[in-house]
């Protein structure tokens, strides 16, 4: 990555010198050169989009521990724990809850919402992943520490795959079943998961297998997951085909059975709209390879359009994106993995809310009018069931992510703020509900959890003490409000000190190239002058 920044450097100094290069006034050069070091380096060392360690490249696998700092890969969310544990072996887990008194694990950080955080212990469970227990040809056991993307790796030599992952696979196996990870597939993660092993409050160890609806989506509440035993299917190509279509195409498709998956993709500004519907169908079992490779696509979006987004989305937003971003046409085959993986992107809050299907359309239009004068990049998907007491769809419903990144607005996070709970309050209208382990702008109070209340009771018998509980869930389960939910994002922080930065350095690069030479005769003048 280092070698991309580089060339993107010298790409970037070779144009701000070409005027000088074409004049040949060589002295002025280097200075030029000077100008666009300073804004390159303040990009890193002190990022407007990203409060974590300084690098190069964002939107790569990031770990979610630095020192004695947790954070999620989003930076959307901080702490710093007294205790950050990684034990090799659940006895070391057990022990870890016995001597806590408040303990939340962090997998690979997939969550928008403080869920992760803890003022007293953080564990990880990253170095526990031995090696699975086969089943048969339909279940393997898995440690639940061990990463999606390790596992597929895994699956793959097998001919196998998991289902109901995501596009982002740098995430932990019970980070995806706490949190109701759910993909392209019409069918979340957590459906696949039959058994578990988990340790409680009290440092037991219990094995669930009939209670296991309980803990589907359960946001580490009951107990430490650390053993899952998951169904398993043959590995497969699909027919991807991708095609721009209007928002009424595109929440028809959701009503298509024979696909084995779909997603529409937009971006939202005050133009016309196009929607980029891809369909997944007509699969294949076959030895497959998982690639994506996305690393020169995850480096132009970290160091060109963040920085565009920085200082021109309100010029951006005028800009038809979407129409000149996605094919209007376009259908290859490949790997369903690779089919819709992507790099896990950073700097801004992303939501999710679920819709009843025959109400998607005009729900998503009420929305589109509040987001009109904004730039938000939108996903629309279907889910049919994402099972568990406190799940967020109970019905065939349209999955509908948001992210406001409408970057240059000032007062950032106040509008993103504002914008999301008009949001929140459309959803509520219709019946709908909210992903929490995602960007939530309301009260809590507003979710529409059914099985809230009887969660609450089973959850007491399983952690009478709240070992488990940290500041936001204690909102959610007992009405303690959290003093500050979001912490303020690295936009409102830094975002003016490096536009300041690029600003000074672009006109002084344009007062270098513009300003005229000095010709031999005023040199010679000059040169005399000094020796009189």
């Amino acid at each position: 990555m280092w070698g991309f920044s580089i060339l993107f450097f010298l790409a970037a100094s070779l144009l701000a010198i070409s005027v000088l290069l074409c004049r040949h006034i060589w002295v002025r050069i280097p200075i030029a050169i000077v100008f666009v070091l300073i804004p390159t380096l303040t990009w890193y060392l002190y990022s407007p989009v990203h409060r974590g360690p300084p690098s190069v490249m964002k939107s790569i696998d990031r770990t979610s521990i630095n020192n004695h700092d947790v954070r999620n890969w989003a930076d959307t969310v901080h702490c710093t724990p007294q205790h950050i544990l990684k034990p090799n072996s659940t006895q070391l887990v057990a022990t870890a809850v016995n001597n806590a008194n408040q303990i939340r694990v962090v997998g690979g950080g997939h969550s928008w919402s403080p869920l992760i955080c803890s003022d007293d212990t953080v564990i990880s469970l990253e170095n526990i992943c031995n090696e699975p227990l086969w089943h048969n040809d339909s279940t393997v056991t898995f440690d639940a520490g061990c990463f999606i993307q390790d596992v597929q790796q895994i699956l793959l030599e097998k001919n196998k795959q998991l289902h109901g992952y995501g596009a982002i696979q740098y995430q932990t196996l019970a980070g995806g079943f706490m949190t109701a990870l759910h993909g392209a597939q019409f069918n979340n993660f957590a459906s696949n998961v039959v058994e578990l092993d988990a340790i409680l409050a009290n440092g037991t160890d219990i094995h669930i297998k009939e209670d296991i609806d309980t803990w589907r989506g359960s946001m580490g509440l009951l107990g430490i997951v650390h053993k899952m035993r998951i169904r398993i299917h043959p590995s497969k190509s699909i027919l991807v085909t991708e095609r721009s279509v209007t928002l009424e195409e595109a929440v028809e498709a959701m009503y298509n059975v024979t696909l084995e998956a779909m997603d529409v993709k937009t971006i939202w500004g005050s133009t016309e709209d196009v929607y980029h519907l891809r369909v997944f169908s007509n699969p294949i079992e076959e030895p497959i390879k998982l690639k994506h490779d996305m690393y020169m696509e995850a480096f132009l979006h970290d160091n060109v359009f963040m920085p565009a987004l920085l200082v021109g989305s309100r010029i951006l937003r005028h800009l038809p994106i979407a129409k000149l971003y996605y094919p209007e046409f376009y259908q290859h085959r490949e790997s369903i993995m690779d089919a819709w993986y992507t790099y896990p992107e950073f700097g801004f809050k992303n939501a999710a809310y679920s819709i009843s299907l025959p109400k998607c359309l005009e729900t998503i239009r009420k929305i589109r009018q509040i987001a009109k004068p904004y730039l938000v990049t939108v996903e629309f998907r279907k889910l049919i069931l994402a099972p568990g007491l406190l799940t967020w769809v109970t019905e065939p419903s349209c999955i509908v992510d948001l992210s406001f990144v409408d970057a240059q607005i000032s007062h950032f996070d106040q509008k993103m703020q504002a914008f999301h709970m008009k949001i929140e309050n459309i959803v509520q209208q219709v019946n709908g509900s909210a992903h929490w382990g995602k960007f939530y702008a309301s009260n809590y109070s507003k979710l529409n959890i059914q099985g809230l209340e009887q969660f609450k009771q089973i959850r007491t018998t399983y952690d009478p003490s709240g070992k488990f509980l940290n500041p936001i869930t204690s909102e959610i389960m007992l009405g303690q409000q959290m003093k500050k939910r979001y912490p303020s994002s690295a936009i409102e922080l830094r975002a003016q000190t490096w536009r300041f930065t690029l600003y000074i350095s672009f006109i002084s690069i344009i007062f270098l190239s513009c300003w005229p030479k000095a010709n031999k005769r005023q040199k010679r003048v000059f040169t005399n002058q000094i020796y009189m």
